[in-house]
């Protein structure tokens, strides 16, 4: 609700990923929701958020045009999908600068 202004249903987390840099150590998880409420929007992101720069729903041929992270979202996450996301997939470690824009 927080990021995307959706009230959803979680069902299970399928993806995690670490992200590093010096000093700072996070961990992001890809959550598959059942049912969700609402219309996608960015009104209550946080005015020092940089990150987040889009909220919408997206084709399979429209994420491909992106340069959208991490890339498993526009690729082998539509078969991971189809097969109802049978394992949690781990995504590594990724090294983030802090100038990344």
């Amino acid at each position: 609700m927080e990021e995307t202004g959706l009230s959803v249903e979680l069902d299970r987390i399928v993806y995690i990923i670490e992200y590093v840099q010096p000093d700072y150590h996070f961990c992001k998880f890809f959550i598959h929701c059942k049912r969700f409420a609402g219309t996608p929007t960015l009104a209550n992101k946080e005015p020092a958020e940089t990150f987040l720069v889009n909220a919408s729903f997206l084709a399979k041929t429209d994420l491909r045009k992106l340069d959208v992270r991490p890339t498993i979202l526009q690729d082998r996450f539509w078969d991971d999908l189809e097969a109802e996301f049978p394992e949690t997939r781990y995504l590594g470690l990724e090294e983030i600068s802090s100038n990344r824009s």
